[in-house]
């Protein structure tokens, strides 16, 4: 399954955390399109994800196509973590494409 990730808008949305309303983060809206054996589903969902930090400054993704990096997982404490970074559509594809074509040529 791949996971087709839109940002429609650089705008970020300012949030204060729960207990502390002295400290202020950012996050930005997104849509994921889930894609399946059958094809893509049918509506994207909403998703509110951490823009990411350059030199400790928040930098709103640009709108366009995204994809899940590879990056975006790991493990923390013991766990499987998940954390959202993202990578332009056309260069996740590539990636896919590249692979496949190494593993055939490795077969």
């Amino acid at each position: 399954m791949m996971l087709k990730i839109a940002i429609e808008s650089a705008d970020l949305i300012k949030r204060n955390k729960r207990d502390d309303q002295n400290v202020i983060y950012y996050m930005q809206e997104a849509w994921v399109y889930l894609y399946g054996p059958s094809g893509v589903h049918p509506h994207p969902t909403r998703l509110l994800i951490f823009p990411p930090k350059v030199d400790g400054a928040v930098v709103p993704y640009a709108p366009g196509d995204y994809a899940l990096s590879p990056n975006s997982f790991g493990v923390r404490n013991g766990r499987f973590d998940v954390f959202v970074r993202l990578v332009p559509w056309a260069e996740s594809l590539k990636q896919v494409r590249d692979q496949i074509v190494a593993e055939k040529k490795a077969a």
